[in-house]
């Protein structure tokens, strides 16, 4: 049995111990081994106008080998995330050249959403081969890796349980050092390398997050967020109501049918200062979506337009009374609720 083996052995026997039980999962105690761990700082310097929306999949140019990197000395690191309903496996290096990005998503029935327990097992069924076809397609050995990276959270224990676990075994096979991420940090941060932008006002858009943030005084702070709940998570449940596929995720879903909307509805507006709540949104558009729908005074698709809109202006308003706050020329949109 090879060392990936191991550790999918090891993973299995501790997921079900973990369901069987049912403790409570603490992440944070794990260690990182003993040695440095390599960091690029990214200098502030005058500002650029970005406006840029991160998506998965990276740019064709991004992708290089791993034996060029390794010859040009760059650090290199491979992070697993595995916080939602996605598990990935990426190799990147020192300087944000991405090397591989494979990953897989949990695709539940239209109309359901995802449960930890679930999701768990699923991220376990497939972390193995993902970390296969990353070394593979980045051409790299573990020797190569200079470190390994997890998402620490914020997300759902029993998913980040997996990626956890499996980022143990691998230090104290492969003998390196461990870096625990915080997932909202790394959208940022992976929107500055990728773009370049110096100091943005960033709109952080998701399934679980929704917020704006700037970075001030040595920081990042928070200007303004949701009350309530996020904008991907109103976006989700709102494509149960209309029984939605989640394939590839219901959120693009209603992005194509809100494309055919043409007619606007009057949706419940609420900013409160420089934050916003989505929970009235939703409950509106849940009781009324039924009765309109079969009086036909408007298609799926104008509910989606409406709702989206209505969304979106919510989110530009704070966002824009943030970039006059901070005195910034810059927009970064991060998070998967930007692909929209």
């Amino acid at each position: 049995m090879n060392n990936i083996e191991t550790v999918i052995q090891i993973l299995r026997d501790n997921v079900k111990q973990l369901f069987r039980e049912k403790r409570p999962v603490w992440i944070h105690r794990i260690h990182p081994a003993s040695g440095p761990i390599p960091h690029k700082l990214i200098p502030r310097g005058p500002l650029k106008i970005w406006t840029w929306i991160l998506v998965a999949n990276p740019a064709p140019q991004q992708v290089q080998t791993g034996r060029a990197c390794r010859q040009m000395k760059r650090k290199i690191a491979i992070g697993f995330e595995g916080s939602a309903n996605k598990i990935g496996v990426g190799i990147v290096t020192s300087d944000g050249t991405i090397l591989a990005n494979p990953r897989h998503t949990y695709i539940t029935p239209p109309g359901h959403g995802f449960l930890p327990r679930e999701t768990a097992h699923h991220h376990l069924d497939h972390v193995l081969p993902l970390v296969k076809s990353a070394l593979e397609t980045s051409q790299l050995t573990p020797e190569d890796i200079d470190c390994i990276c997890y998402t620490k959270g914020p997300g759902m224990g029993a998913p980040l349980q997996v990626s956890a676990i499996v980022v143990r075994v691998l230090s104290q096979l492969w003998k390196k050092p461990i870096v625990g991420v915080n997932h909202c940090v790394a959208h940022i941060e992976m929107g500055r390398v990728v773009t370049g932008a110096d100091d943005p006002v960033v709109l952080y858009v998701s399934g679980g997050n929704t917020q704006v943030i700037a970075y001030s005084e040595g920081r990042y702070r928070i200007f303004g967020e949701t009350i309530d709940i996020a904008v991907g998570n109103c976006l989700d449940r709102f494509a149960r109501v209309l029984n939605l596929s989640n394939d590839p995720s219901p959120g693009y879903n209603i992005e194509q049918l809100a494309k055919k909307g043409n007619n606007f509805i009057d949706l419940p507006y609420a900013v409160k200062g420089m934050d916003v709540s989505f929970s009235g949104i939703l409950s509106y558009i849940e009781t009324t979506a039924e009765e309109k729908l079969k009086n036909n005074e408007c298609t799926p698709a104008d509910l989606c337009y409406s709702l989206q809109e209505t969304l979106f202006a919510m989110l530009v308003e704070i966002t824009e009374r943030a970039m006059a706050h901070c005195d910034k020329k810059d927009v970064l949109i991060v998070g998967g609720v930007g692909c929209n």
